[in-house]
């Protein structure tokens, strides 16, 4: 079965915030959730953090290499 998109994709894309995508639920609506339906969540959280780790470690090395730079051109 094709699927065909009512909209074409553009090219440019809007940068998505936090709110406009989380799903809050109640302490009342929680123990309705089975493990099911958590555990692929939990995955997904997990995934995230390596992602932000990863990303802070890029960063952090960058940051040094620039400083690096920077010291080298000031000699």
């Amino acid at each position: 079965m094709k699927s065909v998109l009512a909209h074409p994709i553009s090219q440019e894309m809007d940068s998505v915030a936090f709110e406009d995508v989380i799903v809050t639920f109640t302490w009342e609506e929680r123990p309705l959730q089975g493990p099911s339906w958590r555990n692929p969540h939990k995955d997904v959280i997990q995934q995230i953090l390596r992602n932000l780790s990863y990303i802070e470690n890029q960063w952090r090395d960058q940051h040094i290499e620039n400083q690096y730079k920077k010291i080298l051109s000031d000699i």
